[in-house]
């Protein structure tokens, strides 16, 4: 249902359009118009005398029989319609002179409102049958998949897009109407949120999600301070304008399926039951009781003159109900009621009251001059102006108008009073630029008549009136030609697509001066920019390109100039910060390179630029981010941080290289550690000499931190790798040891490694106290596994331990010395005369 012209335009159950007048509820026009098996929406739209209406089939198939029609809105008789291919078509809004619809295939439309003429057709991400929203220049569409499209109302190029989350039970789709207010688009989605969005750029500036998990039912409705709307879960929601915080709740036993109306600060809302709330719009209370209750369930869209209120339910009743009472006044005069006019008039101008008085001369007693002169002392200089110009008094009615600063008014009385020059200033300062270059054309000043018909075509163009623009613009060029501005001319004539028309000016001027600037008009900067490039004039394509908008191709220029820092400026002004980067690199500036290598989202080269700018601290943080260990280590390495280094080769694996590093750092054991494991990786990899060379290293480590173990065994790999020998001496004695005797001791040497020594050299020396006798047995080799024995005679001089130190060295086929190995054995002595057991 829609209010609109004295009227409610209402859709009963089979599609039919019945107009009813608001104040009677009889039929406006003759009955109901039915338009075939086509069946309308609920809403309408009305404008320019007209309604406009979207209908579709009756089985909503998309079988191509749709349309947007026009109906007079006097008579109902069709004014102009426009076929539609696309399935159902969306409630029309009419804003402006264009009608916009959206369609089923996802597209929105701009139509002509006076003839139905397409003026644009672009995509909007799918399309619901709720009508779209308009203002300022911007169309706002909703759609499914939870995109909000918003074009411009000129041509229908994007303005930007908005894409809701989606949520887990209900698709984020916009099924019904958004509403512009203030320069914030508001709408309502089915993620059971309402948006409010930027509508310059489509930024969210709140989102307000609700309590129930069922989506919102109606479109919202924007008061001074609140957003309104109607829930499935039966609650109607009132939110915070600018924040979108709620601020308060009130829920009916039904849900609403209409948007709540604002009238004479009471808010109504009707739910499905049929009953009509009034509540507080400050706290949401209802009244104590039912403000209207209908007779049968309602689910139709309702409408509102501002004081009454027009619904139907679902028996076909159609309501007006008062939304409030107004007491209308009034006391005519008694001259008036006895049709005495004369005197009335007089009355009335005698009690001040000149508008009356000259409307009785005027209406009643047919003199406009007299009821001129009334209007103009009572200072009601807009009827005295009209009637003065309806008796001829034109310079009247031309003083008047110019005291009531209608310059349009002037300027036709000027036009009437055949004085062309007047005609066209009034023009100008009514802002009737058409109007006043077709005077100054008609008076040859050319340069007013250029300008004035320059701008009018400007204004047709932000109007939507392409076809007049076009027409005005080369009327603008062909004066501008007149006063030798070529440049002027050439891009008027682009403008109005008079292609010959500029081309011409374009080989008039080849050349001179401004021939770039005219060829730059007539065929766009980028081509300036190509035949700049092809005479490798590169700084001068580059600006051509920046004029153009194509920041990249710019950059390029740049680069080829050499001009490598204003190329990354132009790359990173396009988005291309890859491109920037690169671009920095070639300037030498790694630093700079490296920032914007991480904001392309480039980390790995933004490491290598910042390892060649030296700064090995970003260099390191990145390498280690991207787990590239070694690179990582080889930058704390540059800052001599020695333990961060090894970290990181410990990481990567390269245990060698981390052995060198936690040397450097002084921790034996972590040396000892990682020397050994590379030395364990070398040997599986076969590198035997590599492999012996760490575990050397390791087992030197290993003996300084008191850790045996580890060290005999990386001595014994490395004895293995190597096939080196390892020589093991036993000491034996057939019984104890007595004094004053020369007691025989064995001594065994056994080579338990694995290749053969030689040189063998065995000292054994007893620790007496008043004369250290050294005994020494020499071994010429022994093979692997081999033993070989040796006595030895000592003489101790006192009972008691013996201390016999024990000294060998040998070496190896290569001649290659082992170290000198060294132990003490203490041997228990006695006296000669005490008994003893043998012991070996």
């Amino acid at each position: 249902m829609t209010y609109g012209a004295g009227a409610i335009f209402a859709v009963d159950a089979t599609g039919a359009l019945n107009v009813l007048d608001a104040a009677t509820g009889e039929p406006y026009w003759d009955g109901s118009v039915a338009l075939g098996n086509w069946r309308i929406h609920q809403q309408v739209a009305i404008g320019h005398g007209m309604v406009f209406v979207g209908p579709v089939d009756s089985s909503n198939i998309p079988t191509g029989d749709k349309a947007v029609l026009a109906l007079d809105l006097a008579t109902g008789a069709e004014r102009w319609r426009h076929p539609i291919h696309a399935g159902q078509l969306s409630d029309p809004l009419v804003s402006g002179d264009s009608v916009y619809v959206a369609t089923a295939d996802g597209y929105g439309m701009a139509l002509n409102a006076l003839d139905g003429r397409v003026r644009w057709r672009e995509p909007i991400h799918g399309a619901y049958l709720s009508a779209a929203a308009a203002d300022g220049g911007v169309v706002v569409f909703g759609g499914d998949g939870g995109v909000v499209t918003a074009r411009s109302t000129l041509d229908g190029h994007l303005l930007w897009q908005f894409q809701a989350e989606d949520h887990s039970i209900w698709q984020a789709s916009f099924p019904y109407s958004p509403v512009i207010s203030d320069g914030v688009v508001y709408v309502t989605c089915w993620n059971r949120r309402c948006y409010a969005l930027d509508s310059e750029n489509g930024e969210q500036l709140w989102a307000s999600e609700m309590t129930e998990k069922r989506p919102p039912l109606t479109a919202p409705l924007v008061g001074d301070e609140s957003v309104i709307f109607c829930g499935h879960d039966r609650y109607v929601y009132c939110l915070d304008r600018t924040t979108g915080q709620r601020r308060w709740t009130q829920q009916f036993a039904r849900p609403s399926n209409n948007t709540p109306f604002l009238i004479a600060g009471r808010l109504y809302v009707v739910p499905q039951d049929g009953k009509l709330h009034a509540l507080d719009p400050a706290t949401g209370k209802p009244d104590a009781k039912t403000f209207f209750e209908t007779k049968g369930k309602v689910d139709t869209a309702w409408a509102t003159d501002g004081q009454s209120i027009f619904l139907g339910d679902r028996n076909g009743g159609v309501y007006a109900i008062a939304a409030q009472r107004i007491d209308a006044v009034s006391d005519p005069a008694e001259f008036e009621q006895r049709g005495q006019w004369t005197e009335a008039a007089a009355l009335h101008a005698l009690n001040g009251d000149l508008l009356r008085a000259g409307e009785i001369y005027c209406v009643e007693l047919g003199e406009p001059s007299k009821a001129a002169q009334l209007y103009e002392r009572g200072g009601q200089l807009a009827p005295a102006a009209e009637q003065y110009r309806a008796v001829g008094e034109l310079e009247a009615a031309r003083r008047l108008y110019q005291k009531l600063d209608q310059p349009d008014m002037v300027a036709k009385l000027s036009e009437e009073l055949q004085e062309p020059l007047a005609a066209a200033q009034a023009y100008e300062e009514a802002r009737q630029w058409a109007e006043a270059g077709r005077l100054y054309a008609m008076l040859q000043q050319w340069p007013q008549a250029a300008g004035n018909f320059e701008r009018a075509g400007d204004s047709a163009s932000k109007a939507g009136n392409a076809a007049e623009a076009k027409a005005l613009w080369e009327q603008a060029g062909d004066a501008y030609r007149r006063v030798e501005q070529p440049e002027k001319a050439a891009q008027l004539f682009q403008q109005a697509g008079a292609d010959q028309k500029a081309r011409a000016v374009a080989e008039s001027v080849q050349g001179t001066r401004v021939e770039f600037v005219v060829l730059r008009t007539v065929y766009g900067s980028e081509y300036v920019a190509r035949l700049l490039a092809s005479r490798k004039r590169y700084i001068e394509a580059a600006r051509e390109y920046e004029s153009a908008g194509l920041l990249t191709a710019a950059g390029e220029m740049y680069e080829q100039a050499g001009e490598y820092a204003l190329a990354a400026e132009r790359y990173q002004q396009a988005g291309n910060t890859e491109a920037a980067a690169h671009a920095m690199t070639r300037e030498g500036n790694w630093s700079a390179a490296g920032e914007m290598f991480i904001a392309a989202g480039q980390p790995q080269q933004a490491a290598n630029a910042f390892a060649k700018a030296e700064n090995h601290l970003r260099a390191a943080e990145l390498y280690h981010s991207l787990e590239n260990w070694a690179a990582a280590a080889m930058q704390q390495e540059a800052m001599q941080d020695w333990e961060q280094a090894a970290h990181a080769w410990m990481l990567a694996e390269d245990w060698a290289r981390a052995a060198n590093d936690w040397e450097r750092a002084g921790d034996l054991w972590e040396l000892a550690e990682c020397a050994c494991k590379a030395a364990e990786a070398q040997e599986q990899q076969g590198n035997t000499d590599d492999a012996s060379v760490h575990y050397d290293q390791a087992m030197h480590a290993y003996s300084r931190c008191g850790a045996d173990q580890r060290a005999r065994y990386c001595d014994l790999r490395r004895r293995f790798l190597r096939k080196q020998p390892l020589l093991e001496v036993s000491l034996a004695a057939a019984r104890e040891l007595v004094v004053g005797e020369s007691n025989k001791v064995e001594i065994t040497v056994k080579n338990i490694g694995w290749g053969h020594a030689t040189n063998i050299s065995v000292e054994v020396t007893p620790r007496f106290e008043d004369d250290p006798v050294a005994v020494r047995s020499k071994v010429f080799g022994l093979r692997t596994d081999l033993s070989k024995a040796q006595d030895l005679y000592v003489v101790p001089h006192h009972p008691g331990q013996l201390a016999l130190d024990i000294a060998i060295t040998y070496s190896d086929l290569r001649g290659q010395a082992d170290p000198h190995f060294e132990r003490t054995v203490d041997v228990a002595v006695r006296d000669k005369d005490a008994s003893h057991d043998m012991t070996p």
